[in-house]
């Protein structure tokens, strides 16, 4: 009975490393952001839905994620027909940003335009970004 019950003990230690190790490889990158955020952009239709909004919230949360790339992502999530003011505004100090990456810069672009939904030439730039 000891030994089952040791046995047992190793599986469940065991399956709770490899599920602490899966969870820690699921860290999302700069990149994986912003073409997630591009994606997002992209089927962009008045507002974002709950699964856009979760993944937008995960994005705007991560430290690992540039400071312009949580920005984005927080305007993206708070979009309702477009961007509120104040997130325009910090959307548009993204653009004007000597810092901000080239990817930054057009994602904030494109989400300060919005109206509704992204333009056929704003969704292909986002698509580029993908």
């Amino acid at each position: 009975m000891k030994s089952n019950a040791v046995k047992i003990g190793a599986v469940v230690l065991g399956i709770a490393l490899f599920a602490g190790l899966s969870i820690a490889g699921t860290e999302m990158t700069s990149i994986d952001a912003t073409q997630s955020i591009a994606t997002i952009m992209i089927s962009l239709n008045h507002f974002p839905s709950d699964a856009d909004k979760e993944a937008l919230m995960e994005i705007s949360h991560d430290s690992a994620n540039s400071k312009a790339i949580q920005a984005i992502a927080t305007a993206v999530h708070n979009f309702e027909h477009s961007v509120s003011a104040a997130d325009k505004e910090t959307l548009e100090m993204i653009v004007e940003d000597s810092s901000a990456t080239d990817a930054e810069k057009t994602l904030a672009s494109i989400a300060a335009g919005i109206m509704h939904t992204a333009s056929p030439d704003a969704k292909t730039k986002l698509a580029e970004l993908q």
